[in-house]
């Protein structure tokens, strides 16, 4: 069903062409041949050079490359605590670090070409929380701020084409946990399916019919569900063995992945994928067991997870992903083939 490539992570998919990281360096392939690839650029010295040397290393300190795209002036790149921005045969400046957090857990463009996203961090104190915008990738503002009090941490900016707008998923608690939507471009934001920790999510998929929202909660067995913005209901799809934190859709094939963050209600030793080719009827397709490093140690090692490639153009015969902290897969890039996947769905 598939098939790895060891040392680099995919980063960006466009058409024909598939970008990966391979420490502090981008690398470029072909979708049919992912485990041939050419360095393109690197970031960095002799810190990120030492860094890239141990995959361990990179992962237990939160190093090396979140996030990657191609603009049409240049390179976006995100590392830790810093966004920085390449034109041409040139070197990455810093363009955004005064963000809160190392790094924001997703960045959205939207199909207009604005980006997006959300401040992540502890927020012990629960302070303002904002969200930055650009249009470029070299010049940032603020497009929202969150007042005190009212969220954590934003869990990740989402387009939805069938509504023409933006969701911001926010944590952690239950009335801090929300879905809020806005079609103005953050001139209002408004909270949908405010508290319970069924609105507690990283990922979600939007569709004709609701929201696809899996459950991201350490408090209560988690679910696939199905959201009706017009009436705020949640209705369970499926029960899922974990938080969250994947949730893509390519083509007719819906993908979830879940992590390993160990609580009372969230006891499992394996990151687990789930497929649909409806949104609506769901099953188990991998569990990808942990590593040789206890849960207990996951705060420094990692929990274990698949990350799913969220561009995809459908030009390619595989759907990738990234394998973090996995028993044999550890620090792989995953080639899912879809038809294969496919029949392991319907099968």
């Amino acid at each position: 069903m598939f098939s790895a490539v060891r040392g680099v992570r995919p980063v960006f998919l466009e058409k024909g062409d598939l970008y990966l990281s391979k420490g502090f360096r981008i690398a470029k392939a072909n979708t049919d041949h992912p485990e041939k690839y050419d360095i393109i650029s690197r970031y960095g010295g002799l810190k990120e050079s030492l860094i890239s040397t141990s995959p361990l290393a990179t992962r237990m300190l939160r190093e090396g490359i979140h996030f990657f795209l191609p603009m049409p002036n240049g390179h976006l790149l995100m590392v830790r605590n810093k966004l920085l921005f390449k034109k041409g045969g040139g070197n990455y400046k810093v363009v955004m670090d005064i963000f809160k957090g190392s790094r924001p857990l997703n960045i959205c463009k939207a199909s207009n070409g604005s980006l997006y996203f959300g401040e992540y961090f502890s927020n012990s104190d629960r302070g303002e929380v904002k969200i930055f915008t650009s249009i470029d990738g070299e010049n940032w503002d603020a497009a929202y701020t969150f007042k005190s009090g009212t969220i954590r941490h934003v869990h990740g900016i989402y387009e939805d084409s069938f509504r023409n707008g933006l969701w911001v998923l926010t944590g952690d608690s239950d009335d801090e946990s929300a879905l809020w939507f806005t079609n103005d471009g953050f001139k209002t934001l408004t909270p949908l399916g405010r508290g319970s920790q069924r609105a507690r999510a990283v990922g979600i998929i939007p569709t004709e019919k609701g929201i696809i929202v899996p459950m991201d909660s350490p408090h209560q067995v988690n679910y696939i569900q199905l959201f009706e913005p017009e009436t705020e209901k949640f209705t369970d799809l499926a029960q899922i063995g974990g938080s969250a934190f994947h949730a893509q859709k390519y083509g007719d094939i819906h993908l979830v992945t879940t992590v390993t963050e160990p609580s009372p209600v969230n006891i499992t030793n394996a990151a687990y994928l789930y497929g649909s080719l409806d949104g609506e009827n769901w099953k188990l397709i991998e569990a990808f067991r942990r590593d040789i490093f206890p849960v207990k140690y996951q705060n420094y090692t990692r929990y274990s997870e698949i990350e799913l490639l969220p561009f995809d153009e459908n030009t390619s015969k595989y759907i990738f992903a990234y394998a973090r902290a996995v028993a044999k897969y550890d620090n792989c890039m995953l080639c899912f083939d879809k038809e294969k996947l496919r029949a392991q769905i319907t099968g």
